[in-house]
């Protein structure tokens, strides 16, 4: 529901490490500082890298956003379209981190597996 502007990546962005680094870390990878030893457990679901996590829907990945699940707390106070702008910046991670190609939104990938 937004374009995927350069500024809204950028926005996605600043968001991204005021919200979610602590837990998902800068990369995605889900070793944000409060990850390990005395903390919370290494989670599977933490790592924004995963296959599982680059073929949900770019609507889950709202959904998550907004409600929250498991360890995941429900970030409502974030306004729609900065969630959004959240999702952006997630795919922009996960496309970096296979090389450039197109994590794209889930969805089509769902069938391609």
């Amino acid at each position: 529901p937004i374009e995927g502007t350069a500024e809204e990546l950028e926005e996605g962005e600043v968001l991204y490490l005021q919200f979610c680094v602590m837990c998902h870390g800068e990369t995605g990878a889900g070793d944000g500082p409060v990850v390990g030893p005395n903390r919370l457990p290494p989670l599977p679901t933490l790592n924004l890298l995963s296959e599982r996590a680059v073929g949900l829907s770019d609507g889950y990945i709202y959904g998550m956003i907004a409600n929250g699940r498991g360890v995941m707390p429900a970030y409502r106070r974030i306004p729609h379209d900065s969630r959004w702008q959240i999702v952006e910046y997630v795919r922009f991670l996960q496309d970096a981190s296979s090389g450039g190609a197109p994590a794209g939104s889930g969805e089509a990938q769902a069938g391609n597996d």
